[in-house]
């Protein structure tokens, strides 16, 4: 072998060397590959679960006066705890007393309302609700509110 042909063996070594190295890197890198890790086993759980109840006022009662009305309820008894009240006067009719209001006392038992201006005239219903955790409401106690003029009230619970 003469050196002409040894160097170029060499090189042709060395050349295929760096070619199958090449290869075998881009072999590796393409079968590797992110997984997610994930239990395969099943696993079993048991709970019981019961829903909280807000319990309505009681006893709701209502006493007309010259332009107002006082109403009254009993608190509720059990439930979850409450947290207050929130009252809504819905019209019956377009000239009925209507109006909203939140009571942040838990321990009240009363709501003043005002017959209304002089041009109130008709009905509306009353709707009390006891607030609890989470802001959820117990069922509705309601009365029927009676205006003339603004004035003359009365009114009665079913």
């Amino acid at each position: 072998m003469t050196g002409v042909t040894r160097r170029r063996r060499s090189r042709q070594l060395r050349t295929g060397l760096a070619a199958l190295g090449l290869v075998l890197l881009a072999v590796t890198l393409a079968s590797t590959s992110t997984t997610l890790a994930a239990w395969t086993d099943r696993d079993y759980g048991k709970a019981t679960f019961t829903a909280g109840n807000v319990s309505p006022p009681t006893g709701l009662s209502c006493l007309a006066g010259v332009s107002r009305f006082d109403l009254t309820w009993t608190l509720p008894a059990g439930g979850l705890a409450r947290t207050g009240y929130t009252w809504v006067v819905k019209p019956i009719g377009a000239l009925g007393p209507s109006g909203s209001g939140t009571i942040n006392n838990a321990a009240a038992t009363t709501v003043r309302l005002n017959g209304g201006g002089i041009l109130t005239v008709g009905s509306g219903t009353f709707e009390l609700r006891a607030t609890g955790p989470g802001g959820w409401k117990s069922t509705p106690v309601t009365a029927t509110l009676n205006v003339a003029l603004g004035l003359l009230t009365s009114c009665s619970v079913p």
